[in-house]
């Protein structure tokens, strides 16, 4: 090998070109999780479009994480995933309440047909039975008449038991109830542990929005006119979602302000 084709190889290796290819793997990993983002989030816009409300919260919260991860929490570029997410997390807690007053209204309309059936019965055996009643003979009411004195007799013992027996089932309801009160405040207490664990699908709606808001906000310090007026608009949007969120958590006052 000559000199001459000694610099030939060194100028090569400090070439551009040889740098350039030592730093791509870095920007083809940035590229590749920009486009499985972008596809995470297509599929959750579709996804709440036909309403299939679960995938679409599973698809556009991780295109959030992928875009946070690539440009930052507050970046304008993950501003339109947090938007879209917040909606379907919006969605997804109004069909919950809905399908929760559903069921209590079932429950409501079970206990009324049932009351109106036990009342249909007892009407029934009163009107059965007062025939019988007037068909009656005269020589039983007679018989009836001299055992009323033996009755009265029993009836006062059996008053008397019965009135000890009341006291000590009222005691035994007194302790019941204090152990029911105690376990509802346990209960409470531990739902309350549960709800700070893991937020509601209204909490993590204004979040994901406000996020949203910030970002477009961001957008507009440099933006040009015409940019400013895209914005805007998504900062309107973003600001009614906002409301309806309030309004379903009925803090009207922030609905009001939104």
């Amino acid at each position: 090998m000559t000199a001459s084709d000694v610099e030939k190889t060194a100028a090569q290796s400090s070439s551009p070109q040889g740098k350039s290819d030592g730093a791509s793997p870095s920007k083809t990993d940035g590229s590749d999780k920009r486009k499985e983002a972008m596809n995470h989030f297509v599929a959750g816009k579709r996804h709440l479009v036909v309403k299939d409300l679960d995938s679409a919260v599973t698809s556009l919260a991780l295109a959030c994480e992928l875009l946070s991860a690539e440009y930052g929490e507050t970046a304008y570029e993950c501003a339109d995933a947090y938007y879209y997410y917040g909606k379907a997390l919006l969605e997804m807690a109004r069909a919950e309440s809905c399908v929760f007053g559903n069921a209590l209204d079932g429950e409501s309309t079970e206990e009324e047909t049932t009351e109106d059936e036990g009342e249909g019965e007892a009407e029934g055996e009163g009107e059965a039975e007062s025939p019988e009643a007037e068909k009656e003979p005269e020589e039983e009411k007679g018989e009836k008449e001299k055992g009323d004195s033996d009755k009265e007799a029993s009836t006062a013992e059996g008053e008397k038991d019965t009135e000890t027996k009341d006291t000590e089932m009222k005691d035994e309801e007194s302790v019941g109830d204090n152990e029911a009160e105690e376990k509802e405040v346990e209960d409470k207490k531990e739902q309350e542990a549960e709800d700070e664990e893991d937020p509601s699908n209204l909490q993590l709606a204004w979040e994901m929005l406000e996020l949203a808001k910030v970002g477009y906000s961001h957008k507009l310090e440099g933006a040009s006119d015409e940019d400013k007026k895209v914005v805007e608009v998504k900062i309107c949007e973003t600001l009614l979602s906002l409301g309806e969120v309030s309004l379903e958590s009925e803090s009207y006052e922030q609905a009001v302000l939104d």
